[in-house]
C-alpha cells in the first residue's frame, strides 16, 4: 500500500489553459482525461511524485493567483484528495469511516471514492486490485496523508479512541504552528491529525506569508547548509530564522 498521487483542484474552464501552460513549461503531462465527471491532467515533479490537476464543479474555494501569472478563474483551488494504490480496500476503507468518518462517495471500476460530508469538494481515492506492486519508500515518494482539525482538543479525542483499538500511533507531537500525530492503517498507510492553532500568523502577518523562507527552532543549526543549496525563487527573501 502507497499513497500514490495528490490531487489538486481546478475549474472545468481552467482545463485548456494548464494542459497549454505545462506545454509551454516543457512539463510533460498525460492528455486531459474524462475521469467519471471530472477532468484530469495527470503530470511529475522532477523526484517522481505523482500529481493530478482534477477540474471540477463541486469545489466553490477561490482559486490561487498571488505572485503567479496565472489568470483570474484559472487558479489552483488547493488540494482535492490523495489516490491510494492498495492489494485489497476492505480493511484500509473500514479504517477510514471507523476513525476518521469517512463515507463511500462512489465506485467506479477498482476506485473507491471516500469522503466527508463537510467537506464535500475533497476525497480520499482508493485503487485496489495492485497485484505484485509494492510500494517503495524513498525520492518522489508520498510520505503521509494529513487531516486538519479546528479544534485542538479533537487531537485527544481522536488518539484516545485509536489508542483503545490498538492502532499504531506514533507521539504527540508540538510543532511551532500545529500539534500533531502519526498514525497508520491495516494497509501501512501512513496518516496525521494536525491541529489548525496556532497557526502561521503566530510571527508574521497575512500580508507577508510565504515571501520569507522560514525554518523551525530545531532546524537553526542547519540554516546556512541548507540555504547553501536551495534555489529560491525571484524576490524571495532569506529572512530571518523564526521559532
Amino acid at each position: 500500500g502507497q499513497v500514490a498521487t495528490v490531487a489538486f483542484s481546478i475549474n472545468k474552464e481552467a482545463v485548456a489553459f494548464w494542459d497549454q501552460r505545462l506545454q509551454d513549461l516543457d512539463i510533460l503531462a498525460k492528455y486531459p482525461q474524462q475521469r467519471g465527471e471530472e477532468i484530469v491532467i495527470y503530470l511529475e515533479d522532477p523526484d517522481g511524485m505523482g500529481i493530478e490537476l482534477v477540474a471540477n464543479d463541486d469545489d466553490d474555494r477561490p482559486g490561487i493567483h498571488s505572485q503567479v501569472d496565472i489568470p483570474e478563474g484559472m487558479g489552483i483551488k488547493g488540494i482535492r484528495g490523495a489516490e491510494l494504490w492498495l492489494e485489497r480496500f476492505d480493511k484500509s476503507a473500514a479504517f477510514l469511516q471507523k476513525y476518521l468518518g469517512a463515507t463511500l462517495i462512489s465506485e467506479q471500476g477498482f476506485r473507491f471514492r471516500y469522503g466527508w460530508p463537510e467537506k464535500s469538494s475533497q476525497y480520499i481515492d482508493i485503487v485496489w486490485g495492485r497485484e505484485g506492486a509494492f510500494g517503495i519508500a524513498g525520492t518522489g515518494a508520498i510520505d503521509h496523508v494529513g487531516f486538519l482539525l479546528e479544534e485542538e482538543s479533537d487531537l485527544w479525542k481522536y488518539r484516545e479512541t485509536m489508542n483503545q483499538d490498538a492502532v499504531p500511533i506514533g507521539p504527540l507531537r508540538e510543532l511551532s504552528y500545529y500539534r500533531s500525530f502519526p498514525f497508520q492503517d491495516p494497509s501501512g498507510i501512513l496518516y496525521e491529525l494536525d491541529s489548525a492553532t496556532p497557526g502561521f500568523l503566530v510571527d508574521e502577518s497575512a500580508e507577508s506569508l510565504g515571501q520569507q523562507f522560514v525554518l523551525p527552532i530545531w532546524e537553526q543549526f542547519r540554516k546556512e547548509e541548507i540555504m547553501r543549496n536551495l534555489a529560491l525563487p525571484k524576490g524571495f527573501s532569506s529572512g530571518e530564522t523564526k521559532e
